[in-house]
């Protein structure tokens, strides 16, 4: 769904991703571990390669 989204807009900024994901993940967890939660998913695709940051936009990668 983040690469859905950044591949669409060319690059996205953060709170449009936290827009994004927040209403898809459980009611359970606090704004708090939403973020948590966002931002270990973001930290994910940048390790492996697929997206990349400038400040608080994220891109894809050109690989």
């Amino acid at each position: 769904m983040i690469l859905q989204c950044i591949g669409s807009f060319e690059a996205v900024k953060r709170s449009v991703i936290d827009d994004l994901l927040f209403d898809k993940l459980p009611d359970v967890l606090s704004e708090q571990q939403k973020k948590a939660k966002v931002r270990n998913l973001l930290q994910s695709l940048r390790k492996e390669n697929k997206i990349t940051a400038e400040g608080k936009t994220w891109m894809l990668t050109d690989e």
